[in-house]
């Protein structure tokens, strides 16, 4: 994934998370490449499990945000990011993101592309 082929990471993830289902990071990182490639369902899906797996992984919250409010979830996205915020009132990305989706919009059409996605 840091060499930018997402596509690449999903198929060399695969198989570790098979042989250590257990192992929350390896979901996250699943879903923020399910994510890169816009499947974002399959990522709520991995960065859920994540989530089950360890509930304070805030970096996976945030992912998982990232990806409900790609499904056009928003209320449910800010949800998760005030989630993060109670617990860690200066995790980075949760704070631009919550200052992103709660600063208000020229017209209602105004998304943009901001940091709602995955860096």
């Amino acid at each position: 994934m840091e060499q930018g082929d997402a596509a690449r990471a999903l198929q060399a993830l695969r198989e570790p998370i098979a042989g250590r289902p257990a192992y929350p990071h390896l979901h996250a990182v699943l879903g923020r490449a399910e994510l890169q490639q816009g499947h974002c369902d399959d990522a709520v899906a991995s960065l859920g499990r994540a989530l089950e797996l360890n509930p304070d992984f805030h970096d996976a919250r945030v992912d998982l945000a990232c990806a409900l409010e790609s499904l056009g979830m928003r209320v449910q996205a800010a949800e998760q990011v005030a989630l993060v915020l109670e617990s860690e009132p200066t995790h980075a990305r949760a704070l631009e993101l919550h200052a992103y989706w709660s600063a208000p919009r020229r017209h209602a059409g105004a998304r943009g592309k901001g940091p709602a996605k995955v860096p």
